[in-house]
């Protein structure tokens, strides 16, 4: 018997080893093709128990708005499901990051560590997912960084004498 399956993407999973385990297909061709392709990496796979739809890449948890105090420490998420190995990039004002900076690192989890955010790290963010030849960005992020300044103000005493003008003074007396 031919079974013929829609376009997209399947796992194919067995329970007959020690441990459960799926393998994971493009259809779009009948049934027995796609089994021998897949099940032939798999060595103790001698039986199929269900081959499942897997759900088109969708990011679960997306980066968002944000503002944070400059000189503190702060996370932006980035998570998505869909598809085995997936890996996530991130930009900053379109461009790419690498996977660590100077104050940042990019988590094997996805999320983007800053150490100490600096205003210099204001801008808009966004993540993109990979997982072989799919990918999917998020929408972008804005991330506002509020600077910390410190404002000194030194009040000087002056006696003037009679006569005498104000820039005749030294005033780092």
């Amino acid at each position: 018997m031919t079974h013929h399956m829609q376009n997209g993407s399947y796992a194919i999973c067995s329970q007959s080893s020690s441990s459960p385990a799926c393998t994971y297909a493009q259809s779009g061709q009948e049934l027995p093709i796609l089994l021998m392709r897949h099940l032939a990496t798999m060595q103790d796979f001698l039986f199929y128990d269900s081959i499942l739809p897997v759900p088109e890449l969708i990011i679960t948890r997306p980066p968002r708005n944000d503002t944070v105090l400059e000189n503190t420490s702060f996370l932006m998420h980035c998570e998505a499901a869909g598809r085995p190995n997936l890996r996530i990039k991130w930009f900053h004002n379109e461009k790419e990051m690498a996977s660590t900076g100077v104050n940042y690192r990019i988590r094997p989890t996805g999320a983007l560590r800053f150490r100490e955010v600096k205003v210099s790290d204001r801008g808009t963010y966004r993540c993109k997912v990979e997982a072989g030849r799919e990918s999917l960005y998020s929408d972008y992020a804005v991330l506002v960084v509020q600077g910390t300044h410190i404002l000194s103000i030194i009040i000087y005493t002056l006696t003037l004498i009679e006569g005498q003008f104000v820039n005749e003074i030294d005033l780092n007396e």
